[in-house]
């Protein structure tokens, strides 16, 4: 039963986090471009307003996130594996986050770098594959 509950923790968990995901994918999109006149239209960053309110929503993302890790903080830590892949994704997102505070704007979505986007699209795949393993 104790087992049964663990799992249950960390599928609640799970659910949570694929809240703020679908936050992310909406963050993330806006910040690639918008649909204009029902025409997908890049984003040229040439309004400064815009883009730093999306930014701002990201910081906010990325706050919540921790919040959410703190929250569960007894189950993640109960199992060490998921308390790793947390907590090396936590700080992947920081960094990320960091370095566009600073103005570097790639780290936003870039493929081919540890960006906000990939490191949280990692994050999100071996949390699920963890889940798997154990359930």
């Amino acid at each position: 039963m104790a087992i049964e509950n663990e799992i249950q923790k960390i599928r609640s968990l799970a659910t949570d986090f694929d809240k703020l995901d679908t936050q992310m994918k909406i963050i993330v999109s806006e910040w690639q471009g918008s649909y204009v006149e029902g025409v997908w239209t890049s984003n040229l960053h040439d309004n400064t307003e815009k883009d730093f309110s999306i930014l701002e929503r990201l910081f906010n993302l990325n706050d919540s996130l921790s919040r959410l890790f703190k929250e569960y903080s007894a189950i993640i830590k109960a199992y060490p594996e998921l308390d790793n892949i947390i907590n090396k994704g936590m700080m992947k997102l920081n960094i990320a986050t960091g370095k566009i505070q600073n103005g570097n704007f790639t780290f936003v979505d870039a493929s081919d770098l540890d960006s906000f986007h990939t490191s949280w699209m990692e994050l999100h795949q071996n949390i699920e594959a963890f889940i798997k393993k154990i359930t």
